[in-house]
């Protein structure tokens, strides 16, 4: 009777801990990692809902830690999971990489509704740093766009075209996939020869675009989607991947912004994308264009170098180079040698320890205990030994370092971009 009692309580307290577990739960939202209160979810929740309600669309959110080669599974069976229907958008957070995935009818809709989603989280939370803040964002973006204009056909008309709606400057006139396009007039001729054959050079042996743009105006758009429009709707980027990197340098509000496509996004990381506008930025605000543009060029080449080697610069990449640049120089070689010196004294200072009751005595006869030895003939003879020290090396383990990549975004053509942006 007392095992049929303990079994009913341990059923009881199960079905108790698994009502816990789906009242912390949702239909539409599945924080794996921890970002939400669960407070956060409910007031979220009814957005999700009245989409499912109202458009028979499913939109859901998914933090998970998985790899790029597992995102596209895990949110395949999130998707499944929900059983809400076929048709709809799940957004991926994989911490430091955000993707969205499109199922059903919706995969043939406009790419601007998957861009206009993204960009909704990510803007969200560039300003707020908030998660939950993100994520209404996103339920009420989709809400308004699955529920506006947006939904269904596609917008009429292409979007801002640069190289057709804007006028260049006198005596310029610029053409598809133009390497060097100076709108805002930053260039004298001569300077802008130099970086069209800078350019022209580099994206050849690279097999990979190497933009310059500078503008007064963007159209209302931000300047990193001006920059993503402008690569993709005016012939930029090298081979199958549309390989490519444009910078965007805007005059109006001083605005920059870094666009990569392709191979692209490979070669200049988040890191490497750091670096790179460390090379141009200080030379970008003080008005010396022309050297911005050339540092901007030649650091551009010394990457796509890095990565067609099969090392691009990232945060691991740079930490094996910095401690290679140490232990080579002078000072690292002294401090590799203070270590060597300190760890051949450890045994020593061991072994010597072990000594305690040896106390040096001027005579012989000091080290004899009073009777216990009687000599009839006495002679000195001196003692010596020859002590051999071996380290014995233990296999180490060591784990990877984690971190870095390329975080990647969609334009308002659907495609992949990488890239940064800022003032200057």
């Amino acid at each position: 009777m007392k095992r049929i009692i303990s079994l009913l309580l341990c059923l009881v307290l199960a079905a108790g801990l698994g009502l816990t577990a789906y009242g912390a739960s949702s239909q539409h939202i599945y924080d794996e990692m921890g970002y939400l209160e669960q407070s956060v979810i409910d007031r979220i929740e009814p957005i999700a809902q009245s989409i499912q309600e109202e458009t028979g669309l499913t939109v859901l959110y998914l933090s998970q830690e998985v790899s790029s080669e597992e995102q596209q599974d895990a949110a395949d069976a999130v998707f499944r999971q929900a059983g809400l229907g076929t048709t709809g958008y799940l957004l991926l957070d994989r911490g430091d990489y955000v993707s969205i995935f499109s199922y059903g009818e919706a995969m043939e809709y406009d790419a601007s509704i998957s861009s206009a989603l993204v960009d909704s989280y990510l803007n969200t939370y560039n300003d707020t740093l908030s998660i939950a803040d993100s994520l209404e964002a996103y339920f009420t973006t989709a809400a308004q766009v699955l529920q506006g204009d947006l939904y269904g056909e596609p917008e009429q008309g292409d979007p801002l075209l640069p190289l057709e709606t804007q006028p260049a400057p006198a005596g310029k006139e610029y053409t598809d996939g133009a390497l060097v396009v100076d709108y805002a007039d930053l260039l004298t001729d001569e300077e802008e020869e130099e970086l069209l054959a800078m350019a022209r050079e580099i994206s050849d042996r690279q097999a990979c675009d190497v933009v310059i743009l500078t503008n007064d105006d963007l159209g209302g758009k931000t300047a990193t989607a001006f920059a993503d429009d402008f690569f993709d709707y005016n012939g930029y980027g090298q081979g199958p991947e549309e390989s490519g990197i444009l910078l965007l340098v805007s005059m109006g509000q001083r605005d920059y912004a870094l666009s990569t496509k392709g191979f692209g996004i490979t070669a200049f990381t988040d890191y490497g994308l750091e670096v790179l506008t460390d090379s141009f930025l200080s030379k970008l605000s003080s008005g010396n264009y022309y050297g911005a543009f050339r540092a901007y060029l030649e650091k551009s080449d010394e990457l796509l170098t890095m990565a067609r080697n099969g090392e691009p610069l990232d945060t691991n990449t740079a930490a094996k180079k910095n401690l290679r640049t140490f232990l080579f120089s002078p000072f690292g070689v002294l401090i590799l040698l203070s270590i060597g010196f300190g760890l051949a004294l450890i045994p020593m200072a061991v072994m010597r320890s072990k000594l305690k009751t040896v106390r040096k005595q001027q005579y012989a006869n000091n080290y004899v205990r009073n009777g216990s030895l009687h000599l009839t003939r006495q002679k000195d003879t001196f003692l010596y030994h020859n002590t051999t020290s071996r380290v014995i090396e233990t296999e180490s383990r060591g784990g990877g370092g984690g971190g870095g990549g390329s975080s990647v975004h969609f334009s308002s053509s659907g495609s992949s971009h990488g890239g940064s942006s800022g003032k200057f």
